[in-house]
């Protein structure tokens, strides 16, 4: 028996994956037992794929694991998510990181969730990768991201993608919280 990772763009008229993106965010929203109220995530929900739809500069990905038990039967399930939206409505200019560039060239990774049966795989590095790439093609020049310091195992992640430590930019209530950003340009890999 043989099974694959497969990471997927979410096709924003797709109902399936929709709903699967949907169900990823409550299990993470479970998973991470802090309310997001603040954020406005019922109606993100409700809403979706909204800031995350292509046509207003996002992203979804989810992540599949395939397993192949003999030459006519194969089997699917999502296993993780992530997203991009926009940067749009945040103060930028103290972010001395992104100096230069214009917030309309800044995305910002959310909802970055992997099961826990999967997770510590390569999931949330190959997810975290795939959303990177998602963004140099819609042609953002950087990505911030804000997450928990208790949240080890994707802090990991996002520094060995190359991400760096970076000022707040963002007015999350929530303690503990560690705020990255990542410069394209920096990578080996941009493409223009």
């Amino acid at each position: 028996m043989a099974s694959t990772i497969d990471i997927e763009r979410v096709n924003p008229k797709n109902h399936t994956q929709i709903e699967e993106f949907r169900l990823m965010t409550r299990k993470y929203l479970e998973w991470l037992g802090v309310d997001l109220g603040f954020q406005g995530i019922e109606n993100e929900l409700a809403s979706l794929p909204g800031n995350y739809h292509p046509n207003a500069g996002g992203c979804m990905l989810l992540a599949y694991k395939s397993t192949i038990k003999n030459m006519s039967s194969c089997t699917s399930v999502c296993i993780g998510a992530v997203a991009l939206r926009p940067l749009s409505g945040q103060h930028l200019s103290h972010l001395t990181a992104l100096e230069g560039l214009d917030p309309k060239e800044i995305c910002e990774m959310k909802r970055l969730f992997v099961m826990e049966d999967y997770q510590n795989q390569g999931v949330g590095t190959e997810l975290t990768f795939g959303i990177t790439q998602a963004a140099k093609k819609l042609g953002y020049k950087a990505m911030v991201l804000d997450t928990l310091e208790r949240l080890n195992g994707a802090n990991k992640v996002y520094k060995k993608q190359g991400f760096k430590l970076c000022e707040r930019y963002n007015d999350c209530p929530l303690p503990g919280v560690l705020y990255f950003m990542k410069r394209f340009e920096d990578d080996d890999e941009y493409i223009e």
